[in-house]
């Protein structure tokens, strides 16, 4: 999305594809459009990344009068808006966009959103942030959103509340999803397909069945044993034995061979590629046939 100026962010090699064209071609001005309305993003930590001197509508409303009236109202009209702030767009076209935030938060089932849209975002709890968040980020009916930690700073309860109003605004808007996340049971009851990523990269790509029946990397191996089960006594949890690498000087070939227990000296010298496996299955791996042989004997007890 472009949202980290350079300095300190910068992309410097690589591709961006969304719907057959590169966003890293693409102009500020063509990547003013596509935020909003065709990517939003939802934040980790709502409270953050709400702006605390201004209220909940003008917030969603400024979201509309960015991204979507650009589509909608003559460009002359938009220009009449000041992006720094000063907010000299004409009445109508605020009136309307209010209107507009409050049936957003209506449908994400806050409670009297009028007087909702009134509000600052401290005089909100964390669940009722994260639904004007959410109202905030579909305001534009995007068709990819990006749901960063969405459920990290929440309580179990409002957790599953609001994964539970993700799934139904995908259901209704028919917008894909890319959450990114380490809670792997969150995982197991939203996604559809997982990529495991390792130090950047990766590591391991399926459907969400197969990752979490047959895993074929040992890190996503590693992730799962160490996953605390109520229906079986254990001692100890496993553990990936070592450290995360350290980014800026990493690992040589594979970045998870220092860890791994399968490792050879060809993983110390070789970047593993992606291949795929089974179908719709990709691994980085060069040792993957032994991981699967090990998930074989332990899930379906194959004998020697």
């Amino acid at each position: 999305m472009q949202l980290i100026p350079d300095p300190p962010g910068k992309i410097i090699d690589g591709q961006i594809f969304f719907e057959g064209e590169n966003l890293l071609e693409k102009r500020a001005k063509d990547m003013q459009y596509i935020r909003g309305n065709e990517i939003s993003m939802i934040f980790q930590e709502p409270m953050t990344a709400l702006n605390p001197v201004y209220t909940i509508g003008d917030q969603i409303a400024e979201v509309l009068i960015l991204h979507k009236a650009v589509g909608e109202v003559d460009k002359k009209e938009i220009k009449k808006y000041d992006i720094i702030g000063k907010r000299k767009q004409k009445k109508n076209l605020k009136k309307k966009s209010i209107k507009k935030a409050v049936d957003s938060l209506r449908m994400v089932q806050i409670p009297d959103p009028e007087k909702v849209a009134e509000q600052y975002p401290h005089e909100l709890s964390g669940g009722m942030r994260q639904r004007a968040m959410i109202a905030m980020m579909l305001a534009c009916n995007p068709k990819l959103l990006i749901a960063d930690e969405p459920t990290t700073a929440l309580d179990v309860t409002v957790q599953a509340q609001i994964i539970d109003l993700m799934k139904d605004m995908q259901r209704r808007t028919n917008a894909a999803i890319w959450l990114i996340t380490h809670d792997l049971g969150v995982i197991a009851e939203t996604c559809d397909k997982v990529g495991v990523m390792y130090a950047g990269y990766i590591v391991e790509f399926g459907d969400v069945q197969s990752i979490f029946d047959w895993p074929n990397h040992p890190y996503t191996r590693g992730l799962l044993k160490t996953i605390p089960k109520i229906t079986k006594k254990r001692g100890k949890l496993d553990i990936i034995p070592g450290f995360v690498p350290n980014l800026i000087t990493p690992p040589s070939g594979c970045r998870f061979h220092p860890r791994c227990k399968y490792a050879t000296s060809e993983c110390k010298k070789t970047p593993p590629p992606l291949v795929e496996v089974e179908k719709n299955h990709f691994v980085a791996c060069h040792h993957y046939e032994d991981v699967k042989l090990s998930v074989i004997s332990k899930y379906q007890q194959v004998k020697p």
